[in-house]
């Protein structure tokens, strides 16, 4: 999910610096366009992911952006991983997910779905 203000929070970042970064390639773009940006449940906007790759390269990689979301006509794709699972989760399970994933030192909610469902097939193999 878009959070930018937890990506700030995180790359140890102000919304100004961010503004400034978007800025660059899009010089219309103000912390008005951004304060929008921040609270996506209430405007329904979000920074495309041209700008959102702009903040990655100044700022580095962390939790709140969407840019895993393809840009232009390139396909999104894992050769090493081309197998993709899909789960739904209600409020409840998915915070307690998001709580774990918070107290632990993955790089990303992937890698810790991944070493859990790897954990669970394991365990219930020796089982069998």
């Amino acid at each position: 999910m878009i959070d930018y203000l937890r990506y700030a929070d995180i790359a140890g970042i102000q919304q100004k610096d961010m503004v400034e970064a978007v800025a660059t390639e899009y010089p219309g773009f103000t912390k008005a366009q951004m304060s929008f940006a921040c609270n996506p449940a209430q405007y329904a906007l979000c920074l495309i992911p041209e700008a959102e790759k702009l903040l990655e390269d100044r700022f580095g990689k962390a939790p709140g952006l969407s840019i895993s979301v393809t840009i232009g006509n390139k396909k999104h794709g894992n050769k090493n991983k081309p197998n993709r699972l899909y789960v739904r989760l209600d409020d409840a399970l998915r915070s307690r997910v998001q709580s774990v994933y918070e107290s632990m030192c993955f790089a990303s909610m992937q890698d810790m779905l991944e070493a859990a469902i790897a954990d669970f097939v394991s365990r219930h193999e020796k089982r069998a």
